[in-house]
């Protein structure tokens, strides 16, 4: 003791420090020991079991207060969070636990409210959603975006998204959850809007098919009054290019992609077209097609369309 007028009036005649370790072996401070009498080695053993007490009691109190911290912390982001959070019940979604926003999305001014009030399965719009919820925790444990409609306590109809899992005590939930309303709406105008862009766009492809086999027919029936070969060949010709043209547009109408054509399907109807018009019965021609199952839009199946047309035609007249 380096004050010895300190220790001397108070009659302090020993000193001895004991460094205090955490579990770990890390020193977490010093025991400092005064006393009057001689501290003698049959003390140690005593002083040792304090120290280790010390020790421990220093570590249980920072343990605590490190908890409380980091609940306090979990509290206020629980509190305070965009996102709905809740602990409910799994049996029939009975609310235990929710914060101010979950409160919210479901009709309720505070979470007290909620809790107090909110059962899950009296709020499902389609009952059955609700059991695969129970089914997915009872297989599962947990559940992922799971999308349904709820009535809210104030009668709306939302559409909420939540995902979780079973908690410590597998007969409760605890989860987050959105609104998603307003891009449920928007993806059904999407959707709808499509659909009628859809329905337009086959409409348009019908009736140029039907334009064109107008055409074909006025140009078959000119064909039938002319004796000349040559100028017959030429009208031929081009009644099949138009029907070329003709057989993407009644394929596309009757495909599910109205925007690509299935190249496959068309090369074949283009031969069999041509096969009917150009094969002479007294000639056994084959037709082999080995044509990967590309889709191409409208251009690019025009333009392939007329080459394969062409090519087909001189093949099968030469």
């Amino acid at each position: 003791v380096l004050d010895h007028a300190w220790a001397k009036q108070l009659g302090l005649t020993s000193f001895a420090g004991y460094r205090l370790r955490a579990s770990g072996g890390e020193s977490i401070g010093v025991l400092a020991l005064f006393s009057r009498q001689k501290i003698m080695p049959e003390d140690h053993s005593l002083i040792q079991t304090i120290v280790s007490t010390t020790s421990e009691v220093i570590q249980v109190s920072r343990a605590q207060d490190l908890l409380k911290m980091s609940e306090e912390k979990f509290r206020n982001l629980f509190e305070n969070a965009q996102i709905g959070m809740y602990r409910s019940r799994v049996s029939d979604g009975k609310m235990v636990e929710t914060n101010f926003r979950m409160a919210e999305i479901l009709g309720y001014d505070s979470p007290e409210a909620c809790v107090e009030d909110y059962i899950a399965q009296k709020h499902y719009i389609d009952p059955v959603k609700r059991q695969d919820v129970v089914t997915a925790l009872t297989q599962n444990g947990s559940i992922s975006n799971f999308s349904t409609r709820i009535r809210t306590h104030t009668g709306k109809i939302r559409w909420i998204q939540f995902s979780g899992s079973l908690s410590d005590d597998p007969a409760f939930f605890e989860g987050v959850a959105a609104d998603i309303t307003e891009r449920k709406i928007a993806e059904d105008q999407v959707t709808s809007s499509l659909k009628e862009k859809e329905i337009l766009l086959k409409e348009i492809h019908h009736r140029v098919k039907n334009n064109m086999q107008i055409i074909q027919s006025l140009l078959s029936l000119q064909s039938a009054e002319i004796d000349d070969d040559e100028y017959k060949r030429l009208i031929d010709d081009s009644n099949n290019r138009i029907k070329s043209m003709a057989l993407i547009h009644e394929t596309l109408y009757r495909s599910d992609d109205i925007a690509k054509l299935n190249i496959d399907v068309y090369f074949n109807e283009i031969s069999q077209h041509l096969c009917k018009i150009y094969q002479n019965p007294d000639m056994q021609i084959q037709v082999e097609i080995d044509v990967e199952p590309i889709r191409l839009d409208m251009d690019a199946s025009i333009a392939c369309g007329l080459i394969i047309n062409e090519l087909m035609s001189n093949a099968l007249k030469h």
